[in-house]
């Protein structure tokens, strides 16, 4: 019907009416309902335009009616559960559901009334969804409530799927306890899993400790590269060698600890033979792996982790004082045998060097102890020069590096600084870069600041290499000295002097 220009709709409704006097006849009545029809039209359209929205979203969506029966699930939800549309709707949302956080034995009513005062509840650990195989998905979920005329008429569920968001959450929780070169356990690691079998049941408590030897020497001499490797291999043999109830930590550049639970001392002995059994004959670059053990076992509960490990340090340390001094040496003779062959010409100029710096001192009157640690600073005062040999095996000295550059020198000083049987050599290495005159490195020192023993090297490493290199004769390299007027400000004149009147003269 049309109504002022517009079309109306009505509803008319019509009464037949019986009279014994007037008859019969009909009442009718019509009430214009435009307004409502086109609220439930346009509240219908809503409701569709809602549901094919809640269709498409990537999270799973239930919304349930106020007795806890499930009304509408949408693609995802069915996907993520296993279910189908039609097994999930009017079935009570509970049996869908565990979480740590909601009482399911509680009355629906209960825990609907709960959300009255709340706009929605997010539940993110421990809350599962029973999928239709049986198994619990673990799930991040978040319960909303819905009103009706201010009345709660339901709630909506929202969950996604968490298992990935989890895995990941314990990888990146992993990472923090994990050593990241060997993959074993770290030192925080170490702490805790201490801290997990300190406790009576698991007594004996045997704790291992594990160095490598020379690890420091080699890193001076070969490089980090070679460090990492004998770490990782000391890993592997480590981990191979034990059980998988046995905790292994790495808890520093060079030292491990193994935690073993209700293991006595000679159950931890028969591990260490074992480790070392396997570490035979393994060698990296023709460098062996060398590690040194230590035991300390908690037999009683009063008994302090802390007393056990310093044990166990203690008994590492005093092997490391037995097999070290072997190690060491055989470091060094790889060290030396390295730069004989990748230094050309390099024993020839040790056994030139030797002999004019002996007989330079015994001219000098220098008493034996100063020969001694001469002769030992001789035979290795180009050890520094191990990080510029190549691959290749061959390294030929030029007119401009007749002497080692600063950071040689300072990595042999590192080096002997790390063997003991080496530490009086290590400062002459260090100084025979510096100048009479002061203008040296590393440390500037002038005159006789510098150890005899660096000045006498130094004058002789010169002398042999303008031999050796240049060719030149003995006045030649007088007059060349003379002319640059190195007497006196890099080499020690009176020295000079000696090393021409006597040494050269009567050999």
């Amino acid at each position: 019907m049309t109504w002022g220009g517009q079309k109306k709709t009505w509803l008319t409704t019509l009464t037949p009416i019986l009279d014994e006097e007037k008859g019969a006849y009909i009442v009718g009545s019509s009430k214009d309902v435009t307004e409502e029809n086109r609220a439930r039209e346009d509240l219908a359209r809503e409701r569709l335009f809602f549901e094919e929205t809640l269709k498409s979203v990537g999270d799973g969506v239930l919304i349930v009616d106020e007795t806890g029966r499930i009304t509408f699930a949408n693609p995802a939800a069915e996907a993520l559960s296993g279910w189908r549309g039609d097994q999930l709707l009017n079935r009570k949302v509970l049996k869908f559901f565990t979480s740590e956080y909601i009482d399911t034995s509680r009355p629906w009513l209960d825990l609907v009334t709960a959300l009255k005062e709340q706009t929605g509840v997010t539940f993110e650990e421990d809350t599962h969804l029973r999928h239709a195989t049986g198994r619990l998905l673990p799930i991040e979920a978040t319960v909303s409530p819905i009103f009706t005329r201010e009345a709660l008429s339901g709630i909506v569920v929202v969950f996604r799927d968490m298992t990935r968001k989890n895995e990941e959450k314990r990888r990146i929780m992993d990472l923090g306890y994990r050593d990241p070169m060997t993959g074993l356990r770290n030192r925080r690691a170490y702490e805790m899993e201490l801290s997990r079998l300190d406790r009576p049941e698991h007594h004996p408590l045997a704790l291992v400790m594990a160095d490598l030897n020379g690890l420091k020497i080699i890193n001076d001499s070969f490089g980090h590269d070679l460090g990492d490797e004998l770490i990782l291999e000391a890993a592997r043999v480590i981990e191979t060698s034990c059980r998988r109830d046995e905790i292994i930590c790495r808890i520093g550049g060079d030292e491990f600890v193994i935690l073993l639970p209700a293991t006595s001392e000679e159950e931890a002995l028969q591990l260490v033979r074992r480790i070392k059994k396997r570490a035979e004959g393994i060698r990296i670059h023709a460098m062996e792996l060398s590690i040194s053990f230590g035991i300390g076992v908690k037999e009683e509960a009063f008994l302090d982790m802390k007393r056990v490990f310093n044990q166990a340090e203690e008994r590492m340390y005093r092997e490391k004082l037995q097999h070290g001094r072997n190690y060491r040496a055989k470091i060094m003779g790889h060290v030396v045998a390295t730069l004989n062959e990748g230094i050309d010409n390099r024993q020839k100029h040790n056994e030139k060097l030797l002999k004019y710096s002996l007989q330079l001192a015994r001219h000098r009157g220098l008493d034996q102890a100063v020969l001694e640690r001469l002769e030992k600073a001789v035979l290795i005062h180009d050890i520094g020069k191990i990080t510029k040999i190549h691959e290749d095996n061959l390294y030929v000295l030029t007119d401009t590096e007749w002497c080692m550059t600063e950071r040689e020198a300072e990595t042999g000083y590192r080096i002997l600084k790390a063997i003991t049987e080496y530490h009086d050599v290590a400062e002459i290495i260090y100084e025979h870069r510096e100048r009479f005159d002061g203008g040296g490195t590393p440390f500037g020192k002038r005159g006789e600041e510098i150890s005899i023993e660096a000045r006498i090297i130094a004058l002789a490493d010169y002398y042999d290499r303008m031999k050796r290199l240049k060719g030149l004769s003995d006045s030649e390299i007088k007059e060349k000295l003379a002319r640059e007027e190195t007497a006196g400000r890099r080499f020690d004149p009176d020295l000079v002097d000696l090393f021409f009147k006597e040494v050269l003269s009567k050999a």
